[in-house]
């Protein structure tokens, strides 16, 4: 019995032995990672060149230099990159890198800086109304591209290898930006420009506004702690890029009541970092392991609407269509293809380079049937993706399935096995989703001529990330728990953004088309066709359209035009027949007003030279 007594004591003790070690005892083991530790190497902007300017005193200097090896002349420089304080003192010089198509990119940015460069220069200044202070890099240039680097608040932590992490998700933007691939709109909305087809894919076609937004993520959490033994903490630091599509369209009021208003076109692209964040490994206490198993995703929660510039919600938008992907479960991958052609007379430029007031005088971006499409193929294997969409709000959630919850016969003291946990929820996660949206004439200042009133998409993004945790020793356990980001904006429990959107072109456009009315048998060939607004002398003033081309008989050449104004036109006239003089000459036809309509025949101002009065 006395024997019995003593064995009983020494087991119960055991687990007070496990439990009870401290940072000096010698047995307290360190953190064993049962993956090697990731240690990045910056990724270089190689196709590009770039201006740096002089941040030696920084501790991101070495890899801000090294992301750009090809150095050149803020004169010669396709990307600028300088900080918040020099963005106003370079004499002009750092706009003409703007100017000529190139990116700035303004490392600490501050936002009173960048307010006074857009005042000066008298650029959109929308991206001044998000939070400076909690952003690493802020950059963008004329094609309305945007990149948000948020970073955290406390310095005090940040290495090199931290800076690396960063910057090297800025340098595959510039790398994507860069590709030959991209070129900017054959679309002018400057100029008068002779209609050539309709029906355009604007998706492949008209530029769309993009904003990415880089959101890190901090996981720094205490999983168990074991009486007066060092705690299991798991502290890991990640990110998840949001990547945002929008296109526009606008529907004048000379269109049937259901073609009329504005239209966004939205694409979404949510990626979530995961190889950042997994990193499993044991810990000695007392002899005994701990098995922490994470950080893997769990769930992705991703919502965006459309709002009022200033006053919230947009009760009256509407969904053309409900949004994609459609509520999925149990397929291995999907192929959605989605897809609009709109009706009616439709202004597709944009805001982009507006003069005049805030629209273009001409425009060659006005159509009478308007596509619009998205395709994705994506692998859905360990995922189902629910969708939540309602009352004009895409509500998507994204559910990371199969995870194997690791119990105790999985830990050995040889560790695990990884495969126990799906390569998307430890890898980078692409998450996608699109949507388009009608807000009608007669809402919020959406009307014609109206191009101020401007909306802006308000996003969500709401990570759940997993870690499997098992205690060792006598009492052994088994946990699976659920964790979310612990940086936040906006001041809510979840990453939101505000992305303010351009107001659309609403102006109204007809067309005119110049005929040449002569009959075949008079040999009467039209050339050198111009356009000026009323009121402009033809003899001073930059014509705002022209072609050079030459029209035979029956033949016609159109143009894009304002509705609601008159324009002179000029053309000359040569007579191909035996009296080559009878036509010879330069005619103008004056007062022509133009109309829309919500069909090309309905939309068109036909002119014949045949009324046109010599002029010389």
């Amino acid at each position: 019995m006395f024997q019995w007594v003593k064995v009983a004591a020494l087991v119960m003790c055991l687990p007070l032995c496990v439990t009870s070690c401290t940072d000096s005892e010698e047995d307290e083991g360190q953190i064993e990672y049962l993956d090697p530790p990731q240690v990045e190497s910056i990724e270089p902007c190689n196709s590009v060149t770039a201006f740096v300017s002089d941040m030696s005193s920084e501790k991101y200097s070495r890899v801000v230099d090294a992301m750009f090896p090809k150095r050149v002349t803020l004169e010669e420089a396709e990307i600028a990159v300088v900080t918040s304080a020099e963005i106003g003192s370079f004499d002009g010089k750092l706009f003409s890198v703007y100017e000529r198509g190139g990116t700035i990119v303004v490392v600490k940015p501050d936002g009173r800086h960048y307010e006074e460069f857009a005042d000066f220069y008298g650029l959109e200044k929308k991206m001044s109304e998000i939070n400076f202070g909690e952003i690493l890099a802020f950059a963008f240039n004329k094609d309305h591209r945007y990149y948000t680097l948020y970073d955290d608040t406390d310095e005090e932590t940040h290495d090199e290898q931290h800076y690396i992490q960063k910057l090297n998700r800025l340098s595959e933007w510039l790398t994507e930006l860069y590709q030959p691939a991209y070129t900017r709109s054959t679309f002018a909305a400057n100029a008068a420009q002779t209609r050539s087809s309709d029906n355009p894919d604007f998706d492949m076609e008209y530029p769309d506004e993009k904003a990415c937004f880089n959101i890190p993520v901090q996981l720094h959490y205490t999983i168990m702690k074991q009486a007066s033994s060092d705690p299991d903490k798991h502290e890991k630091d990640g990110s998840i890029d949001v990547d945002l599509s929008v296109w526009y369209a606008y529907g004048n009021s000379g269109n049937k009541p259901k073609d009329q208003g504005d239209y966004y076109f939205a694409k979404c692209k949510v990626t979530a970092h995961n190889d950042d964040v997994w990193n499993p490994y044991r810990h000695r206490h007392c002899g005994v392991f701990s098995y922490i198993v994470g950080y893997f995703m769990r769930e992705m929660q991703v919502s965006y609407k459309l709002e009022n510039h200033h006053q919230g919600n947009v009760s009256f938008q509407e969904f053309i269509s409900d949004p994609k992907p459609m509520t999925s479960v149990g397929e291995a991958s999907y192929s959605h293809s989605e897809g609009w052609t709109l009706g009616g007379g439709l202004t597709l430029s944009g805001g982009f380079d507006q003069t005049n007031g805030g629209h273009a005088e001409a425009s060659a971006s006005f159509s009478f049937s308007h596509s619009w499409s998205n395709s994705s193929d994506k692998t859905l294997k360990d995922l189902t993706t629910e969708n939540n969409s309602k009352d004009g709000q895409v509500k998507m959630r994204y559910i990371f399935n199969n995870l194997n919850k690791m119990g105790q016969k999985n830990f050995t003291d040889y560790g695990f096995s990884e495969t126990n946990y799906t390569s998307v929820s430890r890898s980078n996660a692409e998450l996608t989703s699109s949507c388009a949206w009608r807000v009608p004439i007669g809402t919020w200042g959406v009307e014609d001529n109206n191009n101020k009133t401007r909306f802006k998409i308000h996003l969500c993004i709401h990570p759940i990330y997993g870690t499997d945790h098992w205690e060792g020793g006598l009492g052994k356990k088994f946990h699976h728990d659920s964790w979310t980001n612990q940086r936040t904006y906006n001041n809510t429990g979840d990453s939101e953004f505000d992305f303010y959107l351009s107001a659309p072109n609403r102006t109204p456009y007809g067309i005119l088309a110049v005929k040449n009315g002569y009959s075949t048998n008079e040999s009467v060939v039209m050339t050198d066709v111009k356009v000026w607004p009323e009121g402009a002398d033809p003899s001073k003033d930059t014509p705002i359209g022209s072609t050079t081309s030459s029209y035979n008989s029956e033949q016609v050449v159109k143009f894009t035009l304002n509705a609601g104004k008159k324009y002179t036109i000029r053309y000359n006239l040569y007579d191909t027949s035996y009296n080559p003089q009878k036509f010879k000459g330069l005619y103008e036809v004056t007062g022509i007003e133009i109309h829309t309509g919500n069909d090309e025949a309905s939309a068109t101002t036909e002119v014949s030279t045949v009324k046109g009065k010599k002029i010389e």
